[in-house]
């Protein structure tokens, strides 16, 4: 079997970003750079009217002759191969373990393929997420390893689909393999697993960099994970189970939110007799405050609850918050009370991304389950004026400004999304629906939307408004009003997490993992949403923010 070569393929991983011929890397200037350079500019120019391309080079401190030398094919023999150690490693390791056969593979790992609930070559990518988890070591023994293998196995699938779906359409437009679904993928399983993995790296050189990044994002994460519960394990146990011993993870749930800072989401973990927890990684401050908050601010109908949170500086652990049924139509009443006072509490502080995916329905309690967006800065449309330049109308009085004043901005009440299938679908939390999620009250094994209780919503919400403003002096200047929050970090959303969603999905296409440049190129289009409309003076600041998504 053939070796793989490390030069050839780092060389086209890099993306524009990381393209600095200060750091000695070596850019040839031909057809390619040219093509690329006028491809860049015409995606970023959409408006001959808008020097988008010209501002964005400015800003970024290239000129046009700097950033044209950059769309050139790199001299791999002029890089620094340290600088890709990092996911070339476990990729070099895996590639080590071929030539394997399928059924071997199947023996050894603990899953089954109802498990897994995917198609495709699935054992293909086996010996990956083997070597993730021989890299994660005695670190990962005390975690159940058929959670571990099948987080792996789908972080790896993800990113890798697209690229499987054009080899079997290849294969069979070659008459390799017939059109038939388990004869194609059970003969792309074998070439890969026979050591053509090699000439799909060489084919698609970013799959191999995102595939090794995603194993060592893993093997860090779920490492530092193991390492923090076992050092927390005697305070958990006092702090939500009254002392009794936890004993084992028995099964961890992943991929419960999206992926942030380098791989890392919240887990889900279940152990004896029923009992969960949930682990965030990330500071728990507001959760700790939002609970204290939620605590003092009732109404005297409400009965508002909050999951008890526990904090450790970079990470923490809340209380799992199970769906539980409604009983009676009282019951459904005082939620839907419950969910106006919460709305005015949330409007109160300014949050928002209070969709159907963050809230749990508990009994008579709508709980927020994702608290980063509790407190949110109002953002000014730049596009209206520059600092500068004062608005020639009020904020408020626009489209725009009605929307982020309005109830509506923070996701409880109905509004739609395209689906996939380019169907519309609503993700309020008070009125949406979604297969895998509680945000509706149930009863009697039926769920039950807002509509209903309308009038119900408006009372809490007055309710908790009056209330809020009867208390002012204790809501602002108070120890268990805003004062809470005033050292915590809020996520601020730039955009909707769809639209990073779907612009990934795009950029998986195997036509845009030949090079690194082509694949972050198809990322520079969300610039234009900061430096189209904006003004000279705030447009560094702005690109900035686009560089950190």
């Amino acid at each position: 079997m053939k070796g793989m070569n490390k030069q050839a393929i780092i060389s086209r991983t890099l993306y524009i970003e990381e393209r600095k011929p200060e750091k000695g890397v070596r850019f040839s200037d031909d057809e390619i750079s040219q093509k690329r350079f006028s491809d860049w500019r015409s995606l970023l120019n959409v408006d001959p009217a808008k020097p988008v391309f010209e501002n964005r080079l400015s800003f970024g401190g290239l000129s046009e002759e700097a950033a044209l030398r950059l769309c050139g094919t790199i001299d791999g023999k002029s890089l620094d191969q340290a600088q890709a150690s990092f996911w070339w490693a476990p990729i070099e390791e895996a590639i080590a373990l071929l030539p394997l056969e399928a059924e071997t593979l199947w023996r050894e790992v603990p899953v089954s393929r109802e498990d897994l609930a995917r198609t495709g070559p699935l054992e293909a990518l086996f010996p990956f997420v083997l070597t993730g988890i021989r890299r994660l070591g005695d670190k990962g023994a005390p975690l159940p390893q058929k959670d571990l293998f099948s987080i792996l196995f789908h972080r790896l699938y993800e990113v890798s689909a697209q690229a499987f779906n054009a080899q079997a359409k290849k294969m069979v437009l070659l008459g390799q393999a017939s059109a038939s679904d388990e004869t194609v993928w059970s003969k792309l399983s074998s070439n890969l697993l026979s050591g053509e993995w090699i000439t799909l790296f060489e084919a698609y050189p970013v799959l191999a960099r995102i595939m090794g990044t995603a194993i060592e994002e893993y093997v860090v994460f779920f490492g530092e994970f193991a390492e923090r519960f076992q050092k927390q394990k005697t305070t958990l146990e006092a702090e939500f189970f009254d002392g009794k011993a936890l004993g084992e993870i028995q099964q961890i749930k992943g991929e419960i939110s999206d992926l942030h800072q380098q791989g890392k989401s919240v887990l889900i973990l279940s152990f004896e007799k029923d009992r969960k927890l949930v682990y965030k990684p990330r500071s728990l401050e507001i959760d700790v405050a939002w609970e204290r908050f939620v605590s003092h601010f009732q109404t005297e109908k409400s009965s508002l609850k909050a999951p008890h949170a526990c904090e450790f500086g970079a990470f923490g652990f809340v209380e799992y918050i199970d769906p539980k049924p409604c009983h009676s139509e009282e019951d459904l009443k005082a939620y839907y009370y419950n969910a106006g006072v919460l709305m005015a509490l949330i409007y109160g502080l300014g949050g928002n991304d209070f969709h159907l995916e963050n809230i749990i329905a508990a009994g008579t309690n709508p709980v927020i389950i994702d608290t980063e967006t509790l407190l949110i800065p109002v953002a000014r449309y730049f596009g209206l004026g520059g600092v500068d330049e004062p608005e020639q109308e009020d904020q408020a009085e626009t489209l725009e400004g009605m929307l982020e004043t309005s109830v509506i901005k923070m996701g409880f009440l109905p509004f739609w999304q395209a689906s996939g299938e380019q169907k519309r679908v609503d993700h309020g939390a008070f009125t949406g629906v979604k297969e895998g999620f509680h945000n509706l009250p149930t009863l009697e094994g039926n769920t039950v939307a807002g509509y209903a209780y309308v009038g119900k919503i408006r009372d809490g919400f007055e309710d908790m408004g009056r209330h809020m403003i009867a208390h002012k002096e204790q809501l602002l200047h108070g120890d268990n009003g805003i004062s809470l929050f005033q050292n915590c970090k809020f996520r601020m959303l730039i955009r909707n997490s769809q639209v990073y969603g779907n612009l990934m999905s795009h950029m998986l296409q195997p036509v845009f993992l030949k090079d690194g440049f082509d694949f972050s190129l198809k990322a520079e289009r969300l610039v234009n949403a900061f430096l189209y409309e904006a003004h000279p003076s705030i447009m560094k600041d702005l690109l900035r923010v686009f560089q950190s998504e």
